[in-house]
């Protein structure tokens, strides 16, 4: 995972309730892009004319989920700085 650039909370700056409220609010939308694209997998009646079409759909599928999934984690760990 890339290093992450932690945000600094100041007087100056947003209010640490409001930071983290933004957030967990951005963790939660991803997590439910994460649970519609689960519900949504490719069907192999989808992809009958060619071969190995359906494989490929099925990886680009994981490939998706998988960098959604990196999107919320790194979310999770700016959250929990925040929270600290």
């Amino acid at each position: 995972m890339k290093n992450l650039i932690m945000p600094t909370l100041c007087l100056n700056g947003t209010s640490k309730k409001d930071l983290l409220a933004q957030y967990v609010g951005c963790m939660n939308a991803v997590q439910d892009a994460i649970r519609v694209l689960a519900d949504n997998s490719p069907h192999e009646r989808d992809y009958q004319l060619g071969p190995g079409k359906f494989t490929f759909a099925l990886d680009a599928h994981g490939e998706r989920l998988n960098a959604l999934e990196a999107v919320r984690a790194e979310l999770e760990m700016i959250a929990e700085h925040i929270a600290a």
